[in-house]
């Protein structure tokens, strides 16, 4: 019974079923599916690259001198 259970998990985690990038290209909205396994890496990936670009910030505020 756990197999079955861990089979759905997975088989849920790579089927596309997310919704995303509502594109208006010549008046026609585009809406393409994505899986969760590939949203939360894009999540991860835009989180991170914030989480830089404010530590970057951060440091070159101490930088200038006042």
């Amino acid at each position: 019974m756990k197999k079955y259970v861990f089979i759905g998990i997975l088989i849920l985690l790579f089927t596309p079923i997310i919704p995303y990038e509502n594109e208006i290209r010549h008046g026609v909205t585009i809406v393409e599916n994505r899986s969760v396994a590939e949203w939360v890496w894009k999540r991860y990936q835009k989180v991170q690259s914030r989480q830089l670009e404010r530590s970057d910030n951060v440091e070159n505020q101490s930088d200038e001198k006042p």
